[in-house]
């Protein structure tokens, strides 16, 4: 583990010494009155939510939650959505029992979040779609030769389906997909990516999963397609190690 915290600082924080001062001068005692009523109670609502089976992350909750309302606080344009618990839960995970846990959380949560902006739909409503209409574009490039059925189901819904797929998986880097542990290596892949790479990397992450689950989500759900697209939303996806192995030839070919 600290190895990944060494380049996960790397990655997301840069002069650490200097955010660690940041933080604890002027973040961590910050006054949070003016947080609005509605985003304190929602953060409190959704805190016991988050990865319930994980022991750490429930003897934290009250930390997490402090966090995220000093985040709504100092960030105000962000302010808080639904999620935002889940990627705090797996950073906090990664810096456990560190010396400056909360601190180090902070900064890289904050980091991500600069990350996944353009998947907020409440932030900026045309960059969103035009993020959703990229991104499909460059799926259905890759989906209709390898999973045809299953494409063209998509496409007849292709607006629900991108759209669903940029809030439930892109948005929180599927922290709602695959257990806790598991997805550590897929962040790990994800944070090592330059900014810009990332979308392409959503795009070949989700085809990889397509191509595997498609034959049995089509079969079990061809004559629903609302069904078919709530489904593949909802499905656990494993073999993330070797997901991120074909992602990572595919994005240098």
């Amino acid at each position: 583990m600290q190895k990944r915290q060494a380049e996960w600082r790397k990655n997301l924080m840069g002069n650490i010494k200097h955010k660690r001062h940041i933080f604890y001068e002027f973040i961590q005692h910050k006054d949070v009155k003016n947080v609005p009523k509605n985003i304190s109670t929602t953060i409190k609502k959704d805190m016991p939510r988050t990865y319930k089976d994980i022991p750490f992350i429930q003897q934290n909750l009250e930390k997490m939650e402090r966090l995220l309302t000093l985040y709504a606080c100092v960030q105000s344009g962000d302010s808080y959505l639904q999620g935002f618990n889940f990627l705090i839960a797996v950073v906090m995970y990664v810096f456990k029992d560190t010396e400056h846990m909360e601190a180090d959380t902070w900064w890289c949560f904050s980091s991500i979040i600069s990350r996944v902006r353009p998947m907020m739909p409440d932030f900026n409503q045309t960059w969103f779609e035009w993020c959703s209409r990229h991104w499909m574009n460059q799926f259905h490039i890759r989906f209709k030769k390898s999973r045809p059925l299953l494409q063209s189901i998509i496409e007849r819904n292709s607006s629900d389906f991108s759209r669903l797929i940029v809030i439930k998986w892109f948005f929180i880097w599927f922290a709602q997909s695959i257990g806790l542990k598991e997805i550590l290596p897929l962040w790990d892949f994800l944070i090592s990516l330059e900014p810009q790479h990332l979308m392409m990397a959503y795009v070949h992450i989700t085809f990889e999963v397509l191509k595997e689950g498609a034959p049995t989500i089509t079969y079990n759900y061809s004559q629903s397609e609302t069904e078919l697209i709530m489904a593949i939303i909802s499905m656990k996806i494993n073999g993330v190690e070797e997901i991120i192995k074909r992602v990572r030839r595919s994005l240098k070919t």
